[in-house]
């Protein structure tokens, strides 16, 4: 309840302070405001585009968790994304064609979700066998993958496979929302079976809760640590899944905040997979909110971007004060 509380109290005082800006920078601040609180829910097309963000939301902030829950940090989202969906690119234009539409598209799926594992292994056994800091590697292979990718030139479709929409399906105009949404729902039941119910899940909640003690326990902390990140980077690539296939239908896709979302999606739900499509949908609604309103009320991204600050420096003041308590020795032994 105490933990609830602050995460209530944090989310309220994030939107006091972009109030604030609304303020300062709109003509008419309760009306600005207004269409930020409600305009997600005032058209169809709106939902279907705010239930499509949380589903996507709600896999990166499982793949937070892993991280998260290992006692690591990483910043690799970007690249984990983009070399999902060049997989399934790639995947798509080496298959032959003729085969049923439903075999390629578990085959690109597959394919995506293997390159998210190995684009999430990397970073993971650099620093559990090198020591080299996570934030500096993730961050390096976002800069690194687009750049490489470019090389590849991986546009368009080659393959008329696609995830269909609701709103194809059922006739209402639920804006982008698509059977993706399924990957989420999946991934929440998966991330809650393997940290929860099996024996590695106990590995990597260990080895986060006190790596000496994990080490000293008989437990492979450094094996913990590396697959962490390469579970994550599998979830991420269902990300891209949904956007390539699902949200925008084509393989140049923009990677935008989702490393920083994630972050706030995973600290909101405090690191508990069942918690996260909660946080997903709390976060998502804030993130077509602000969309409604610069489109209303011509107020730009400035507000959402003071609510994410403001989120990520509060929650992630109490996690890292949780993590001193919990163990003050963090480095993991040989």
């Amino acid at each position: 309840m105490r933990s609830f509380l602050f995460t209530v109290l944090t989310v309220l005082i994030a939107l006091a302070a972009g109030f604030v800006i609304v303020l300062v920078v709109a003509a008419d601040p309760l009306a600005a405001y207004r269409e930020f609180l409600t305009g997600p829910l005032q058209r169809l097309a709106r939902v279907g585009r705010w239930l499509d963000v949380a589903a996507n939301l709600t896999l990166l902030g499982l793949a937070l968790v892993f991280t998260f829950r290992a006692n690591q940090f990483s910043l690799g989202a970007a690249s984990q994304l983009l070399v999902g969906a060049t997989c399934c690119s790639l995947a798509f234009r080496a298959l032959p064609a003729g085969l049923p539409p439903l075999l390629v598209l578990a085959l690109g799926i597959a394919a995506a979700m293997a390159g998210g594992f190995l684009m999430g292994l990397l970073p993971g056994l650099l620093k559990a066998y090198l020591g080299a800091s996570e934030v500096l590697t993730t961050l390096m292979l976002n800069a690194i993958v687009p750049l490489a990718i470019s090389l590849l030139q991986v546009r368009g479709r080659t393959q008329a496979v696609v995830l269909p929409r609701i709103s194809e399906l059922t006739g209402l105009e639920l804006g982008t929302l698509h059977v993706g949404f399924v990957f989420a729902l999946l991934g929440v039941a998966a991330t809650w079976l393997i940290l929860m119910r099996t024996p590695f899940g106990y590995e990597l909640r260990t080895t986060g809760a006190n790596a000496r003690f994990a080490h000293y326990g008989g437990i492979n902390t450094k094996r913990a640590v590396a697959v962490s990140f390469a579970l994550g980077g599998a979830l991420v690539a269902l990300v891209g899944i949904n956007l390539a296939l699902g949200s925008y239908r084509g393989f140049g896709v923009s990677v935008g905040t989702f490393t920083f979302d994630g972050i706030v999606v995973a600290l909101l739900a405090g690191n508990h997979p069942l918690l996260v499509p909660l946080a997903a949908l709390l976060y998502g609604y804030l993130l077509i909110g602000a969309d409604a309103m610069g489109q209303q009320a011509a107020v730009g991204p400035e507000v959402l971007q003071v609510i994410q600050a403001v989120l990520i420096l509060l929650l992630g003041a109490r996690a890292w004060r949780a993590v001193r308590r919990a163990n003050a020795a963090t480095v993991l032994k040989p």
